[in-house]
């Protein structure tokens, strides 16, 4: 049987049972929370987010800073990963548990702050009109809390959560499927009607999908139906359909290998990279200077530090530290898995911070400007006015250079490394900061077969000779 609504909705309160432990909630009335919770005016997601302001601003307090410095800081704090939206959610959750009028007037000031103006009408982006998936409120409602206890990070039926970004992937598929449910004139239900028209919807695209891109969806499917607790002759035919699909796929070449052949190898790019800096220097434009500068860190820091596009906005003191002769990535958590991310970065690859951290100053003043960014917390990306980046700024540095965006680095770093035996497939699982056997096993059994490749080329080449090649290859 499928979960109960409210048995979606009474997990909340075991999921945010350690924050309310915290010493900064003891004056909080845990009756009330657990209300809000139920009436739905809070989520658990909110709490999270709340607990995370208040740890951080407490951390900022203790630092002795200025209350305009305090602002600062709490704006470049929450760009990451939400920005000003994230901090009204906070403001509306404050005032919702908390008696902190002080503290709600001057994360107002913040967000004030922060809004830039509303570009006129003519100028605006419009949206697009959805042609292959429905709204997220026009889906049923159990899929729509279910999705929202994905998103807080609740267990489902199956005793497990996914992580943030499989949860996104999870919520297209799913308004594609409502979509797929309405054309055909079918209910909105895990039915294996639905899923065999979704999965012919998806082989008859105006735009072909690949294999892999079609297992993708069907994994995504089978994912829900697992949350949800879907009956399990469902479970069982979508398991099926994923089977069959990934093993057309494991036949297929992955559109990754075609954009991984684009990128030129480790040395190349770093040649690249220092090119682009000299050009910088030397050119007259400051706005050109300043993106040449931006797109040589961008190639060059990202390729031995193949990080996901969601972790690639990082600050420095928070995220990037200095211990007087190497800068240190640290990432609490990184957004697929959660794990934390540490890397000593060598100084070559350091002198591109360097040239970021001056942001048009002389090399002189690196030490001052070096401190400076320590201290504020100031964005690693920035633009000229020293505001932060978009969230996908470093991947179009990326297609800017190389006509593909920064993932690609992640299989070009294996397929790198891999040619070095297992021991550099190791290496190249912890640049990427995988730990599970089952996300090394693919790149393990590609480093045999490109060590095969290598090992037959090798063999060929060794038994034609001199003359021959003068004969036949000249």
């Amino acid at each position: 049987m499928v979960m109960s609504t409210v048995a979606l909705t009474s997990r909340s309160h075991g999921v945010i049972a350690e924050i309310l432990q915290k010493p900064i909630w003891n004056d909080v009335d845990r009756d009330h929370v657990a209300a809000r919770l139920e009436t739905r005016e809070i989520r658990a997601q909110h709490i999270r987010e709340l607990d995370e302001f208040l740890t951080f601003r407490a951390s900022l307090v203790d630092e002795g800073l200025e209350p305009d410095a305090i602002r600062a800081r709490l704006v470049g704090f929450h760009h990451v990963d939400g920005g000003l939206d994230k901090l009204r959610r906070v403001r509306r959750a404050l005032l919702l548990i908390f008696d902190e009028a002080d503290l709600a007037a001057e994360l107002a000031e913040t967000i004030s702050a922060g809004i830039r103006p509303r570009p006129p009408a003519a100028y605006r982006r419009v949206g697009r009109a959805l042609t292959q998936s429905i709204a997220v409120t026009d889906l049923p409602v159990l899929w729509q809390r279910a999705l929202e206890d994905m998103k807080d990070g609740l267990p489902g039926e199956d005793g497990t959560s996914p992580a943030p970004e499989i949860v996104k992937g999870i919520t297209r598929t799913m308004r594609q499927i409502g979509k797929i449910a309405l054309d055909e004139g079918l209910p909105i239900d895990l039915t294996t009607e639905l899923a065999s028209a979704y999965e012919r919807s998806l082989k008859r695209r105006e735009d072909p999908l690949s294999p892999w891109t079609i297992k993708k969806y069907l994994e995504d499917i089978k994912a829900f139906a697992r949350y949800l607790g879907a009956e399990p002759e469902f479970q069982d035919h979508i398991a099926d359909r994923h089977r069959r699909q990934a093993r057309r796929a494991e036949k297929a070449p992955t559109r990754l290998d075609f954009r991984a052949a684009k990128v030129p190898d480790f040395q190349a790019v770093l040649s690249l990279s220092f090119d682009m800096l000299a050009e910088a220097r030397e050119t007259i434009n400051l706005n050109s200077a300043h993106a040449l500068r931006n797109r040589a860190a961008a190639i060059a820091l990202v390729s031995p530090l193949p990080l996901r596009i969601a972790d690639l906005t990082v600050f420095f003191g928070r995220n990037i530290t200095w211990n007087g002769e190497q800068y240190h990535l640290h990432i609490p958590e990184t957004s697929k898995k959660g794990h934390p991310y540490n890397a000593t970065i060598h100084p070559v690859f350091g002198h591109f911070i360097d040239q970021l951290v001056l942001h048009e100053r002389p090399s002189s003043q690196l030490e001052n400007a070096r401190e400076a960014c320590l201290r504020e917390g100031r964005a690693l990306f920035v633009n000229r006015t020293g505001e932060p980046v978009h969230r996908n700024y470093v991947s179009t540095c990326w297609w800017n250079v190389f006509g593909t965006g920064s993932h690609v680095a992640r299989a070009k770093i294996h397929d790198q490394l891999s040619r070095l035996g297992p021991r550099g497939v190791e290496l190249a699982l912890a640049a990427c900061g995988h730990r599970s056997d089952e996300s090394a096993e693919p790149y393990r059994s590609r480093a045999f077969d490109l060590m095969a490749c290598d090992f037959v080329r090798d063999s060929l080449l060794s038994q034609i000779s001199d003359e021959e090649w003068k004969e036949f290859f000249t």
